[in-house]
């Protein structure tokens, strides 16, 4: 993701803003799907990956109905699209610096 985003502050040529966009979007779907992989993996019993899962995707359903009105936030305050795709970078490096801390093979 963080090389999707990167690459849409440069842009580029049109088939080049192809290639970052289809970054984003298998990013995106992967994360997803790790993520809640990563739930059970982490888990001992069903109980608690249903108690950990519920948690998980509290905070990460609010900040996904959140995170668009502020991404429209930072583009009317700043007329382009730079500092909200550099925000979409910060967050896609706090995804991954999460996503190693939750594939550590450990149980919560």
């Amino acid at each position: 993701m963080v090389t999707g985003f990167k690459g849409l502050i440069f842009a580029g040529p049109s088939l080049l803003i192809v290639v970052w966009v289809t970054l984003i979007g298998f990013a995106s779907g992967g994360s997803i799907s790790l993520s809640l992989a990563l739930l059970r993996m982490r888990a001992k019993k069903a109980r608690q990956a249903g108690k950990l899962s519920g948690m998980a995707q509290l905070i990460g359903y609010v900040f996904a109905a959140v995170a668009p009105i502020l991404i429209g936030l930072l583009f009317d305050l700043t007329h382009n699209w730079i500092v909200p795709l550099i925000a979409l970078v910060l967050v896609s490096i706090l995804l991954t610096i999460a996503g190693f801390g939750a594939g550590k093979n450990k149980h919560v």
